[in-house]
C-alpha cells in the first residue's frame, strides 16, 4: 500500500434478535472493505460460538488480506 493510499478499513455488525423460548437469532453482516459498494456478506447463526467463530473468521481474512 502507498503512503498515499488510505488505510483499507471492513466491518463486521452482530445483529441479535430473541426468538423468546427458541433462543436467539445472531446475524454476522461483513465487508472485506467498505470503499466498495457491496452488500457484503451475510450469516445467520444461533448460538454464540458459531457468531464468534465468523467474527475470527472475518478478522484473520482481513489480517491476511491487508498489506502490513
Amino acid at each position: 500500500m502507498a503512503r498515499s493510499d488510505p488505510p483499507r478499513v471492513a466491518m463486521c455488525v452482530l445483529r441479535v434478535e430473541s426468538r423468546g423460548e427458541g433462543g436467539i437469532l445472531i446475524t454476522v453482516t461483513t465487508s472485506a472493505d467498505i470503499s466498495v459498494p457491496s452488500p457484503g456478506r451475510t450469516r445467520a447463526v444461533a448460538g454464540t460460538g458459531e457468531a464468534i467463530a465468523a467474527v475470527a473468521d472475518f478478522l484473520r481474512e482481513y489480517c491476511e488480506n491487508t498489506p502490513r
